[in-house]
């Protein structure tokens, strides 16, 4: 009799809570791996040529060079010895590639698995597979992982000396898609691939390092672009992962608002960088300019200028609009964001409000009216 996938796993946590409660009770010191090896046989799992030859194979032996000397976004590299996250008895699910291709002249597969080794819940586990070794790691669940707020509940980065750049994740069950969006504008639809637990989906991007790199993820729950999650990959991952020059609006632009023959926006204008953005507005009174420093959000910054009130916002956001504390939008302050050139952000330009600014909040929305972020008025530059 087979069985199905999800009582598969209900099953292997029951035994594990027997084990926790018997722990007294004499048992064969291979009980669990036989149990697991005949969960195994029920699972159908694919690849099992490929698993016992990288079985044989030394883990910390190079892979070319992907090897990686920097830092790893929270990523443990996998053990010489013991504890394989990939064998039978503890991984949830089959291994899947999550990519394959030429790597630095080497023809690589990317593998990743869900794997729990210590009985404590799933770690997501990956390793790059060459003719002549693999080399991998794998990183905890987000803490938060079961929060609404959260669709990526696995997230590691690697980036070092073996000129890639990669991202790893794994997010639940109520995302249909998600776009990688790289620091010059380019979008990369994920290619999401079945985690088998509970419903988890798994997937990857390596890129050289010296190319465009992915800066924003976003996470949908369906086709018509309801926002789940964003991620903005410099501020989760550090100095070093973008480009240099933070938030000071330093060295030559990589992008621009308006877009070339987008229209007349009003004497505002906006250059862009990896992490900030400098806003000019110029008319018949007023002549400014100021950098603002980009956060993490949807809604990564705002300027009040010369009457503007400038927003800088993310993928998803499809409008941006002023609400009262008591949530009424202010009449006339609704606008559609508009794209950048070379850049994955999208800028709006709304009236600054009438009165008071504490008495106001910024709001994104996404196409469906959903908020995906908010921030008070009086926390715009200005």
């Amino acid at each position: 009799m087979s069985s199905s996938p999800d009582r598969v796993v209900q099953l292997e946590r029951d035994l594990r809570a027997a084990a926790r409660v018997f722990d007294d009770l004499p048992v064969a010191g291979d009980a669990w791996q036989r149990n697991q090896q005949r969960l195994a046989a029920d699972r159908g799992r694919r690849g099992r040529a490929l698993l016992a030859v990288a079985a044989a194979l030394v883990l910390v032996v190079a892979v070319g060079a992907l090897v990686l000397a920097g830092g790893n976004g929270g990523k443990q590299t996998l053990p010489a010895s013991g504890g394989d996250p990939f064998g039978d008895s503890v991984v949830l699910g089959p291994p899947v590639d999550v990519e394959a291709g030429t790597i630095n002249g080497v023809e690589t597969t990317h593998q990743a698995v869900l794997s729990d080794q210590t009985g404590k819940g799933p770690s997501l586990c990956d390793r790059y597979v060459t003719a002549s070794g693999s080399n991998g790691g794998c990183t905890s669940r987000e803490p938060d992982a079961d929060e609404a707020a959260v669709a990526f509940d696995w997230l590691t980065g690697t980036s070092g000396s073996g000129g890639i750049r990669g991202v790893l994740a794994g997010v639940d069950s109520r995302v249909m898609k998600v776009q990688i969006w790289m620091d010059n504008g380019d979008m990369v639809p994920a290619i999401l691939h079945p985690g088998t637990w509970e419903g988890t989906k798994l997937f990857a991007i390596t890129v050289p390092s010296d190319g465009p790199r992915p800066q924003l993820l976003v996470a949908f729950a369906d086709a018509t672009g309801t926002v789940l999650q964003s991620v903005d990959l410099g501020d989760r991952f550090g100095s070093g992962w973008l480009p240099a020059g933070g938030k000071t609006c330093a060295g030559t632009a990589t992008g621009t608002w308006p877009q070339p023959g987008s229209g007349d926006t009003g004497g505002v204008s906006v250059a862009l960088w990896s992490s900030s953005a400098k806003v000019t507005v110029t008319g018949s009174d007023t002549v400014g300019s100021t950098c603002l420093g980009l956060g993490s959000g949807a809604l990564a910054g705002s300027l009040s200028l010369g009457g503007h009130l400038v927003v800088v916002a993310g993928p998803g956001v499809v409008t941006v609009e002023l609400r009262s504390m008591s949530g009424a939008t202010v009449p006339g302050s609704s606008r559609k964001v508009a794209p950048t050139t070379s850049s994955p952000f999208q800028v709006a330009d709304l009236p600054e409000p009438p009165a008071d600014r504490a008495g106001y909040r910024i709001v994104a929305l996404d196409v469906t009216g959903q908020v995906v972020d908010r921030a008070d008025y009086s926390t715009a530059a200005s």
